[in-house]
């Protein structure tokens, strides 16, 4: 497993993520837009900007376009949003993860660990 982006790994001390939450990214939600022709394109729309901490877990294995690729999954702590949903994802650099878990970070409740794995397109 490798550390975190710019740092040593996450462990499982949770006062010590606040320092490596260095990387900022933008949760998106999907909506609908209106095409202009009475039917719905759906598109991605910026919900927030956070700071996280991230880390690249491993390589996974996933079909895609008939061909299977090799994206990759990352573990992110965020702060805790009452409204973060597996069904958003997350843009970072020129990356875009689809969240596959949400799950607690123990012994801090403020903070949110999320799975998510690496999706092609904008």
């Amino acid at each position: 497993m490798t550390g975190i982006v710019g740092s040593a790994t996450m462990g499982t001390a949770g006062g010590e993520f606040l320092g490596r939450m260095r990387e900022q990214v933008t949760l998106e939600s999907r909506a609908g837009a209106d095409d202009g022709l009475g039917g719905l394109t759906r598109v991605w729309r910026p919900v927030a900007q956070v700071w996280a901490a991230i880390e690249t877990e491993a390589l996974g294995e996933a079909p895609y376009a008939g061909q299977v690729s090799h994206p990759l999954r990352f573990r992110l702590v965020v702060r805790r949003r009452a409204d973060l949903s597996p069904a958003w994802r997350i843009a970072w650099r020129n990356r875009r993860l689809a969240i596959t878990a949400i799950d607690a970070v123990p012994g801090r409740a403020d903070l949110a660990l999320l799975t998510a794995r690496e999706v092609p397109g904008p």
